[in-house]
């Protein structure tokens, strides 16, 4: 945070003032990002600093949105982590952390879920591989690992992540998605 940023007690010196000149002249460009809260807390008491900047507010973005996003960071992942990601992962990763992933927002929750959930899946993988080599050491075999190249996040990974992360188990989420689909058929009934 600049703004406060090396003040002293009683004094007005901090790093926005410093700034204020070189921004004034338009010596130096400068982007900010900050939230509501924040902004009325800090930027709004310092009508100079308020005026050297133009206020573009940001929605979050849609959960269909989220699922654009995360399509075209979906490369980026697969290469990062060494494994390929279900389309399916990705709508389940929106569609979750929209229904149970609170205090955050889109696309970061969505983001934070697939990347969570390929750690989970690498780390599950270099582990049987190393359980894999050192079984093949004792047995002197040389034979390839099965399976390692075939690293797969799907919908069921995103969902453990889910869990661990609220606390609801798998279980409860697999019901409620369930009750929704079927949800049509038993309304006739009850009504």
């Amino acid at each position: 945070m600049l703004l406060g940023a090396g003040a002293c007690k009683g004094g007005s010196m901090d790093g926005a003032n410093l700034l204020k000149p070189a921004l004034a002249r338009g010596r130096i460009r400068c982007v900010g990002a900050t939230t509501f809260d924040e902004y009325r807390k800090h930027i709004e008491k310092d009508a100079a600093f308020e005026r050297r900047f133009q206020k573009v507010l940001i929605e979050e973005p849609s959960t269909q949105a989220t699922i654009a996003i995360l399509h075209g960071l979906k490369q980026k992942y697969e290469e990062h982590h060494g494994l390929k990601i279900q389309d399916a992962a990705i709508v389940t990763a929106a569609q979750l952390a929209g229904r149970y992933i609170t205090g955050r927002q889109f696309p970061d929750k969505a983001i934070d879920l697939i990347d969570e959930a390929c750690s989970t899946v690498r780390l599950q993988i270099d582990s049987q591989r190393g359980v894999n080599t050192t079984r093949m050491q004792n047995n002197n075999e040389n034979t390839a690992v099965n399976g390692v190249n075939e690293a797969i996040v799907g919908p069921d990974h995103v969902a453990q992540v889910v869990s661990r992360w609220t606390g609801i188990p798998v279980t409860t989420l697999d019901q409620e998605e369930e009750k929704l689909i079927h949800l049509a058929d038993r309304l006739p009934s009850s009504l």
